[in-house]
């Protein structure tokens, strides 16, 4: 009985053919969101925390509000793609 057994390279092949497949699916399972993010400072230039943000879609008027953290900063996520105000 012969006994077949794969060299190195037919191992980096599969290995190089496995890691393109993978980096494939997570390619596609991108989506078109997108974030806005700052900083809210009063006219010297100090952090607000606490302060309000209203974030409104220009074109639906669809509208998110938020808080700002101790520092000031405010992330507002998973926002559709298009023109945006911020109050």
């Amino acid at each position: 009985m012969i006994k077949i057994r794969p060299t190195r390279s037919i191992w980096i092949m599969t290995a190089i053919i496995a890691c393109g497949l993978a980096l494939n699916t997570v390619s596609m399972a991108q989506v078109s969101k997108g974030v806005i993010l700052g900083t809210i400072t009063d006219q010297t230039g100090a952090v607000m925390p606490g302060a309000e943000v209203e974030v409104t879609a220009v074109e639906t008027g669809a509208a998110r509000v938020m808080v700002t953290g101790e520092e000031g900063n405010y992330r507002i996520v998973n926002l559709d793609p298009g023109e945006y105000s911020v109050r």
